[in-house]
């Protein structure tokens, strides 16, 4: 039997890309259009393993094949200077060295900062900045291409000063100087937070923003049929079924569970058995624990993980606010509050008046196994 389709790694391609197609318009549409549109500068939010990076992958091909160089970059530290140096590459010269400057700067939303430094100073970072990506994008389109997209993962992980230099440079030469500059980025929630909440960063607030989020269900069927379908492999309607429902819409528990089923089936003549489904579902959840439950509870504050341990004790999947103001002792606005940031976060999720549920059945599974009952007090509760 070759060898599995499905890719379980963090910003593998799917075999199948289900559910962004309005994405995929989104950004058509925008790049097509020009600098004025809403979506010509995006901003992808999503928890640990909804396909952020797969989307910004596709915004990047999409571009390319409207005539857009692209460019790609991790939010790590020197952001800028990284970036500068791609610019500078496609316009075929070798980067600058920055000289000593005394300048003050300021750009629209942005507080003015006067610095006379050496190669660390921000006056100089940013006109240096703006100077090459205007001249490179206007290069790029009387050299035929349509323009430069620019795309930045992690973004969440950002030094704000590097932010505030690329939004500043994007604003004066894309939207306000109408030259093709886009841009698309792709984030963590947490993003919200860190960035969102500082002064000097308004570029983040006015992208278009879109959440990766849960695939609705037929779409997820789509996501997890087709493999199988396309490889003329007989399954288990019943199987297949309870795969889906275990996915829960979440694009790495489909990729999972559909990996583990088929290296599960090892005779393609054979129909895939309803327990090899169950067999699959119980690994994948497990897998799903240690690399999306795992990480994710790490990031958390004490009292989002108290919130979540609340969720855990409760024997039902839609677990009352009733219930968790009570475990956490605290009043209905707390409870709201945390309630809001754990679902823009996609941990959590609305599953009714007065309820909420986790976002996917192995979140609840990984707490439940893994966390000490005396560090949260009546947790224990779940036994």
């Amino acid at each position: 039997m070759d060898s599995s389709p499905f890719a379980p790694t963090f910003g593998s391609w799917p075999p199948v890309l289900a559910g962004r197609s309005d994405l995929e318009d989104e950004l058509r549409i925008a790049l097509s259009s020009g600098t004025r549109h809403e979506w010509y500068t995006t901003l992808l939010v999503g928890s640990r393993g909804t396909g952020k990076t797969v989307a910004l992958s596709l915004a990047m091909d999409l571009a390319a094949e409207l005539g857009f160089h692209t460019i790609y970059e991790l939010a790590h530290p020197q952001l800028i200077e990284r970036l500068t140096a791609h610019l500078l590459q496609i316009e075929g010269k070798p980067a600058r060295r920055r000289k000593k400057v005394s300048a003050t700067v300021g750009f629209p939303g942005m507080a003015s900062v006067t610095a006379e430094s050496e190669s660390g100073a921000e006056p100089d970072r940013s006109l240096q900045f703006r100077s090459v990506l205007e001249s490179t994008v206007k290069r790029t389109v009387d050299a035929g291409s349509t323009g430069v997209l620019i795309a930045v993962d992690e973004i969440h992980d950002i030094e704000l000063a590097d932010l505030a230099i690329l939004g500043g440079a994007l604003q004066i030469v894309s939207r306000m100087g109408g030259h093709p500059a886009a841009f698309v980025g792709a984030g963590l929630p947490k993003i919200d937070q860190r960035v969102l909440d500082s002064t000097g960063t308004t570029f983040l607030e006015r992208c278009a923003r879109y959440d990766t989020g849960l695939l609705r269900r037929n779409q997820t069927r789509q996501a997890m049929e087709e493999p199988f379908v396309a490889a003329n492999l007989e399954y288990s309607q019943a199987g297949m079924n309870r795969g889906i429902e275990a996915s829960a819409g979440h694009p790495f528990a489909i990729q999972s569970i559909g990996h583990h089923v088929w290296a599960l089936h090892s005779d393609a003549s054979k129909k895939i058995a309803a327990s090899t489904f169950d067999k699959a579902i119980e690994t994948a959840i497990a897998s799903m624990g240690r690399q999306v439950a795992q990480p994710v509870w790490k990031r958390l504050s004490d009292l989002d993980q108290r919130f979540l341990c609340a969720m855990a004790a409760y024997p039902d999947d839609g677990v009352p606010v009733a219930h968790i103001a009570e475990f956490v002792q605290r009043n209905a606005k707390w409870v709201s509050r945390y309630r809001d940031r754990l679902i823009k976060a996609s941990v959590i999720q609305q599953a009714g008046r007065g309820l909420v549920s986790f976002s996917h059945p192995a979140f609840k599974s990984w707490i439940r196994d893994n966390v000490e009952a005396q560090a949260f007090g009546s947790v224990q509760s779940y036994s």
